[in-house]
């Protein structure tokens, strides 16, 4: 995960052992995160993404996370996705 400039990036395509890595540093660095970007060019590669995005969001809800922010979009590998608000 790089943060430049209060922006930090994660790529989608980072299997389980390596989002539990960096979650450990996401919470670390929770403070000077402004916004999470989501790069998913490569795919998706788990649904633990998904967790450890809400995770930041409950955590704190001032992070600005794209991906969440829609009501639907489309991932390469996976077709539509639609969350559900509630």
């Amino acid at each position: 995960m790089q943060v430049i400039q209060s922006v930090a990036t994660v790529d989608a395509s980072l299997q389980n052992e390596e989002l539990s890595i960096l979650s450990q540093e996401i919470f670390t660095k929770i403070d000077e995160i402004k916004e999470l970007v989501v790069d998913e060019t490569q795919g998706v590669a788990s649904s633990a993404l998904f967790a450890l995005l809400c995770s930041v969001k409950k955590t704190n809800p001032n992070i600005n996370i794209a991906l969440l922010n829609q009501s639907a979009f489309r991932l390469q590998g996976i077709g539509l996705m639609s969350l559900k608000r509630g």
